[in-house]
Formats: C-alpha cells, sequence, structure tokens
C-alpha cells in the first residue's frame, strides 16, 4: 500500500496504464467474483458482439442527406455492442473527479481513465496520494471523468452502469459512490432507483475492495441492452411524478443559439421555417429531467445538430423520427447507435463544417471540433425533413 508521500511519489512516478480486461483473473459469475480469494477479477455480465441494426430492432430505419455524406453511413449498418464486464479490485486509490482507479501497485485501471486521458493526457498528472488519505470500505465506481460536466457522457457512460448493478442483489452492501454532483445528476440517479449517494469532496480515496465496470469507457460508442434497461427504469419513474412535467410537443428543434463550441450560421432561419411546420423550438438545459423525458417521450420527430442534448432521444418512442444534423467535424455513430436500441428511424443530414483559426489544445491535442462553424442549405434541409415527416 501508499502510505507515507515519499511512496506516493515513487508510485506516481511508476504509474502506468494497465487493462483489466487482460491483467484480471476470469470467474464465471459474480457470486464467484466476489467469494473468490483473489485481490482483483472480473466476470462477464453482457457479451457484446457485431449485428445488423435491424437485428437490433425492426423499427429501426435510416436515410440520409447533405451534401457531406460519409461513406461510413449505412441505410442498415454493422452495429458494435461491447461485453458488459464487471471488475472487482481490493486496495486500490479512487480519484472522484477523474473516475480514476489506480491499484496499490501503481496500475491504472484503463476503462476508469479512458476518459479522463483527455484532458490529462497522462495518468502521472493524477493528484499526488498522500499519507492521510481516507479509506472506504465497498464502493461501486461507476461515473467517468466526462459525466461530471457532460450530459451525454453521465447518461451514457455511468448511468447504465447504476441500472444494471442495482439489479444484482450480491452488490446490496456496496455503497455507490460520485464527485460532488449537480442537480440534474441527482435527479437523474434518483430515477434509476438509487437514493443512497455519496458525493466525495477529497481528491482521493483508499477503497478496500472497489466494483467498477467496463461502461465507464465511452459506453455510448457501443452500447448494450443495458442502455435499454436504463431507459425503461427512468421512463417507468419520471411517469410516477405528478407536478412539474411539460405538455408534450410531437415535434421538438433543438436550438444551439449562443453556443460558441460549435456556431450554426443562419440558425434562426431554419427555426423559423420549422415553426411554420409545427415544430417547438427548445433548449433541453432550460428544462428540468422529467420535463425531458416527457417531452422526448411524446415527440413524433426531433431535428438539431448533434451534440449532448440528442441524448434525449433514448426516451423517445420506438419508430419516432430523428433528424441529426452533422457537420464534418463532429461526424459520429453514437446517436445511430441509441436509434438502434431504442428502434428509432435515424436520418442524418450531413453538412461542411470549418475549424476556428486557432484550435484549443486539451490535453496536449489540437480540438478543431470545439469552435468550429457551419452552414447548409435550409431549403435542402427543409425538403428532407419534410421528407421524413
Amino acid at each position: 500500500m501508499i502510505e507515507s508521500v515519499s511512496a506516493a511519489d515513487r508510485a506516481r512516478q511508476g504509474l502506468v496504464m494497465a487493462d483489466e480486461r487482460e491483467v484480471f483473473e476470469k470467474f464465471l459469475d459474480i457470486d464467484a467474483l466476489l467469494d473468490g480469494n483473489g485481490s482483483r477479477g472480473q466476470t462477464l455480465l453482457i457479451p457484446g458482439g457485431m449485428k445488423r441494426a435491424s437485428e437490433i430492432s425492426a423499427d429501426y430505419r435510416s436515410d440520409a442527406a447533405g451534401p457531406a455524406i460519409p461513406d461510413w453511413w449505412k441505410r442498415d449498418p454493422e452495429i458494435y455492442s461491447s461485453d458488459v464486464s464487471l471488475f472487482r479490485v481490493q486496495n486500490a486509490y479512487y480519484f472522484p473527479e477523474f473516475g480514476a482507479i489506480v491499484t496499490s501497485d501503481g496500475q491504472v485501471m484503463r476503462s476508469t481513465f479512458a476518459e479522463a486521458n483527455f484532458v490529462l493526457a497522462d495518468p502521472t498528472k493524477l493528484p499526488v496520494i498522500r499519507g492521510d488519505v481516507e479509506t472506504i470500505d465497498r464502493a461501486i465506481i461507476t461515473f467517468p471523468w466526462g459525466a461530471n460536466s457532460n450530459y451525454g457522457h453521465f447518461a451514457l457512460d455511468c448511468l447504465p452502469s447504476v441500472a444494471l448493478t442495482r439489479q444484482i442483489s450480491a452488490l446490496a452492501g456496496y455503497q455507490y459512490l460520485f464527485p460532488v454532483l449537480k442537480p440534474w445528476h441527482r435527479r437523474h440517479l434518483h430515477l434509476t432507483g438509487l437514493r443512497n449517494i455519496s458525493e466525495l469532496t477529497r481528491e482521493v480515496y483508499f477503497i478496500k475492495d472497489a466494483i467498477f465496470t467496463s461502461c465507464m469507457d465511452h459506453f455510448m460508442h457501443a452500447p448494450n441492452s443495458n442502455l435499454r434497461l436504463l431507459r425503461d427504469i427512468e421512463i417507468l419513474n419520471a411517469r410516477k411524478r405528478e407536478v412539474g412535467t411539460s405538455t408534450p410537443t410531437s415535434r421538438i428543434y433543438i436550438s444551439r443559439k449562443g453556443d460558441q463550441k460549435r456556431i450554426f450560421e443562419g440558425e434562426q432561419l431554419l427555426e423559423d421555417e420549422l415553426k411554420s411546420m409545427s415544430f417547438e423550438v427548445i433548449d433541453p438545459a432550460q428544462y428540468s429531467v422529467d420535463d425531458q423525458i416527457a417531452m422526448f417521450r411524446e415527440a413524433d420527430a426531433v431535428v438539431g445538430c448533434t451534440g449532448a442534448a440528442f441524448t434525449n432521444v433514448l426516451y423517445c418512442h420506438p419508430s419516432a423520427r430523428i433528424v441529426e444534423i452533422q457537420p464534418t467535424h463532429l461526424q459520429g455513430i453514437w446517436v445511430r447507435n441509441i436509434c438502434a436500441i431504442v428502434g428509432l428511424q435515424w436520418t442524418p443530414f450531413f453538412c461542411h463544417s470549418l475549424p476556428p483559426e486557432s484550435p484549443p489544445v486539451i490535453g496536449g491535442k489540437e480540438r478543431p471540433e470545439l469552435g468550429m462553424s457551419f452552414h447548409l442549405d435550409i431549403d435542402d434541409l427543409v425538403r428532407f425533413v419534410n421528407g421524413v415527416l
């Protein structure tokens, strides 16, 4: 164990990334994992694999338009769902802000550090472990770095682990640990049924017995069936709420006005056109969690530029039509994958974009997608939306 500043410094200098899938002993099931004598182990909860979208959901449909349709777009794509594995490690250090778990001999668990790597680039930049570390007996870790401020990473990389592990009675004696949360974090956790939430304020803690899952590593890009489980649980619990819900609308446009991370030139013209087609223009962040779930649950069509707000299509009813505007600097498959899991019609509109003159540098890398701008042929997009409807 790292018990002093000098020992901490030695371990910090020697921190190494370790893939828990490769170095942890494999157990047949959760009971064997928890009963095992080894201090580090894993068990498979949900197998992954590659399937056609139509195999995942018969309701999935896709069409595409715009001047920048990429080669990877397919009408019925092959979609990869990652294995969902549960890991157990004894006598480890936990860094709540970054989600990172480090073993007592300096191994950094890859799944827990993958998102923090975006901003730190190197695990040796984690806070130094000192001798006065508070000890926690048994804990479940589900919260990666990206979940701190990004709605999508929280809902899609953290919550699926919560929903799944809460179904495992053998884990009832473990407490769920988080950094200091925002109100929307807490409400989502409450909707999963989790009420006993421990929010931590120190940089690092020592965990005698820690549980975490592979979902912490960008699960949003390769979701599995526990995403559907999360959806069903949250919808069920949100519907019990009798006050404060919004009046649902059948057509939603997600506005990005004022967002400098991606500048949509001419967005007001599109909003005016869509309003004439009975779309309601919304900024989901201005609504409560329950209101967002209610609005998207009743929506027949959702239009907008790709971004974290599209996480809410998880709550749409099967066959809802999702028109996702994807500029070239923000092309991705994560919304498509949600649509396949839920059974929605994913109809992307691909357009060109321009990077900022001076792209920001984060984690030692230029990030041209932050601050990029784009414009598109509004008439072309409106025709596409009309065809989708």
